[in-house]
């Protein structure tokens, strides 16, 4: 049987692999929903690993703010947490602004720090999943 913070991951990872496609055929709003979406799945698997629950919630920061670790582990990513956290109803909705940066969408620059705080994120979920679970 699968368990819940392994669903989590697989869905995370899942995410990744589609945002790296989506950057390759320059769809750079869609890379930045998925790299938002893998940073939320791989949140949630820690989150679950650590036997808590979740709010049901797409904020980074507050999904963040259910695990007591995360200011020592996460201290720089944190901030990027916010960055990231811009993508989720723009690139979902049509009739949403375009993007909540000044500029509107997101250009390569911002795309490629969307998708390396994702893997990040998700690098450090795994990590500490593993020290969890590990007898």
């Amino acid at each position: 049987m699968t368990l819940p913070q392994e669903r989590w991951l697989s869905k995370a990872r899942e995410d990744l692999a589609v945002a790296k496609i989506c950057l390759k055929e320059h769809f750079f709003n869609q890379v930045c929903f998925h790299a938002q979406q893998t940073a939320e799945k791989a949140i949630k698997a820690w989150i679950t690993a650590c036997d808590q629950t979740y709010p049901k919630s797409h904020d980074l920061l507050r999904l963040a703010a259910h695990l007591p670790q995360i200011q020592s582990v996460l201290s720089e990513e944190l901030r990027n947490l916010q960055f990231l956290n811009q993508f989720y109803v723009p690139a979902r909705y049509p009739d949403a602004p375009a993007g909540n940066l000044p500029e509107g969408m997101p250009n390569l620059e911002q795309t490629q720090k969307a998708l390396q705080t994702a893997e990040e994120i998700l690098r450090i979920a795994e990590r500490n999943i593993l020290e969890i679970t590990e007898p």
